[in-house]
């Protein structure tokens, strides 16, 4: 009977380490969607930005911190779903893409950088892909690793 607990508070664990996963997948690309649409905007429509009345009403310091409280989760899905990668399938490719990806988001988010509409969304755009790949190849890894057959015990040598 404790095994069997065992393996189910293993089975649990590990399907959230993938529901992490996949909602660092979906933040990811939300972030970057996100991004992308707010430069279109600004470029489209550049009468926002001389628009005095969104900034008195508080528009875009709301906006500066949807994107930080994008970058936070996006933040906490990663080092939940990295480290446990780590730890399961010993690979360093998907954190280290990981790591990148929001080093560039935060450097885009967080710095003056925020301020240069082009700079700051491409920086942020490709920050967002390559954390939502980093999610996506940790999910292809850890599929492949739980279709995997186990291993069969080696046989022991008797000496004659």
């Amino acid at each position: 009977m404790l095994y069997y607990n065992n393996m189910l508070s293993f089975d649990i664990r590990s399907q959230l380490i993938r529901l992490a996963d996949r909602m660092g997948v979906i933040v990811s690309l939300s972030c970057g969607i996100h991004c992308a649409a707010m430069t279109a905007i600004f470029i489209l429509y550049p009468a926002l930005w001389l628009n005095h009345s969104l900034w008195e009403s508080g528009l875009w310091p709301n906006l500066l911190r949807l994107e930080k409280l994008f970058l936070l989760v996006a933040w906490l899905m990663a080092l939940l779903s990295m480290t446990a990668a780590l730890f399961r399938h010993r690979r360093y490719g998907p954190p280290i893409l990981a790591l990148s990806g929001l080093g560039l988001l935060t450097v885009s988010i967080t710095t003056p950088v925020h301020y240069k509409p082009f700079v700051a969304s491409t920086l942020a755009l490709i920050g967002g892909l390559m954390l939502a790949t980093a999610h996506g190849w940790n999910l292809v890894v850890d599929r492949k690793r739980a279709n995997r057959p186990a291993r069969a015990a080696k046989p022991k040598l008797v000496n004659s």
